[in-house]
Formats: C-alpha cells, structure tokens, sequence
C-alpha cells in the first residue's frame, strides 16, 4: 500500500506549489521546512493545494536541495520499478494466493492426520481383541 501511495502521490504533483528546489534556503542541511507565513512574501505561495480533486490545506512548505529527490524519491523508486511491474500486473496476488493454497491445504490435512493417528492409538490399546 505504501508503495501505491507514494507512487500516486509523486513530487511533481507538489513542486513549486509546497517543495520548491532552492539550495540557498536550505543553509547546511538536504531540505528544510518554513512555516507558510515566514516564505509567502518570496513566494506566490496559496494556503490550499489541490491533489486529485482533494483540497488540502499547506501549512508548511519544503525547500530542497538539487539532489534531495533524486536521492530520497526517484532513485528508490527506481529500484522498486519490478516490484511496482508484479503490483500493475496482479503477480503480486498471484504469489500470495499459490502460498495462500497451500497453508490452506496444509490445515485441512493435519486435523484429518490426527484423527486417524487417535484412532490407531486407541485400535492398539483396545481390550477387545484380548
């Protein structure tokens, strides 16, 4: 699920409305965070942002250095590109419920196998057949 989200809701859909590349801004660190009231006067910066026909309200904005979504964004997802291959063509689920039948498989034979080993503990132990 948290793969879904964070493919759906890319930077591109934020950039320059709340995450905005300044390397400046950030002083020594990758990103730094400004409430909206300190940056709304160097910026054209709204107080609500739109994302898939949801209103949102911004509270703070992100400014980032150059490389910060290439290190914490694209190049992960990058390395997740397969994964998010077996999601967009079901495999996932595929894999999920071939594991699914056989632990179900599994629980329905073990009781039957204890049954019939009770039976036989009890056929041995029978005083009839004295």
């Amino acid at each position: 699920m948290v793969l879904i989200l964070a493919r759906a809701l890319r930077p591109t859909l934020f950039i320059n409305k709340c995450l905005f590349e300044n390397d400046k801004m950030c002083k020594n660190s990758a990103n730094k965070f400004y409430k909206i009231e300190q940056v709304e006067k160097s910026l054209a910066v709204t107080d609500d942002v739109i994302v898939r026909g949801e209103r949102s309200s911004v509270l703070k904005v992100m400014y980032y250095k150059s490389f910060y979504m290439e290190k914490h964004y694209y190049g992960p997802m990058r390395k997740l590109e397969f994964r998010f291959h077996q999601i967009d063509k079901g495999l996932h689920v595929l894999r999920f419920s071939e594991k699914y039948h056989l632990h179900l498989l599994i629980s329905l034979l073990f009781p039957v196998w204890v049954v019939v080993w009770v039976a036989l503990c009890f056929m041995e132990n029978d005083p009839t057949d004295e």
